[in-house]
C-alpha cells in the first residue's frame, strides 16, 4: 500500500497527469481488498452462513433451516428412506451429504456419529 501511496504521489511532481493518475488508485484499492479477502475474508464469510444455519435428525426426515439475509428463510426437508445414499466428507469440521452433494448437513462437529445414525434409521424403516 505505501508503494502505490508513493507512486501515486510523484505522478503531480513529475508532470504525468491524465487519466492514469486518476484511474491507478480504484485500481490499486480493487487489489488491496481481493488481498484482505484472501487472508480473512473466507473465514467469515464461511462462518457467517454457518452460524445461520441449522439442522435437525429425526427418526424419519432431516431438516435443513437457514436464514440468509439476501434469500431469506429456507426450510429444506428429505424423508429418509431405504434407497438414499449417504456420503461422509471427512474434514477439521465433516458433512454428511444424502441424496446427491447438495444438499446435507454441512461443517458440523459430530458428522461421523451423524453419519453412523443415518443407516440405523434406514434399517429401522425398512
Amino acid at each position: 500500500m505505501t508503494m502505490a501511496m508513493n507512486i501515486v504521489s510523484e505522478f503531480g511532481r513529475t508532470g504525468f497527469s491524465g487519466f492514469l493518475p486518476k484511474i491507478f488508485p480504484p485500481f490499486g484499492l480493487s487489489f488491496f481488498f481481493f488481498g484482505c479477502y484472501s487472508v480473512f475474508g473466507h473465514i467469515l464469510w464461511d462462518a457467517y452462513p454457518r452460524s445461520k444455519t441449522h439442522y435437525t435428525l429425526t427418526k424419519k426426515r432431516t431438516f435443513i433451516a437457514t436464514d440468509h439475509p439476501s434469500k431469506g428463510k429456507l426450510l429444506i426437508d428429505r424423508d429418509i428412506d431405504a434407497d438414499m445414499t449417504i456420503t461422509l466428507k471427512v474434514d477439521p469440521l465433516d458433512s454428511v451429504f444424502f441424496q446427491g452433494a447438495r444438499h446435507g448437513f454441512k461443517r458440523i462437529e459430530d458428522g461421523r456419529c451423524i453419519h453412523k445414525l443415518m443407516p440405523k434409521i434406514q434399517k429401522d424403516l425398512s
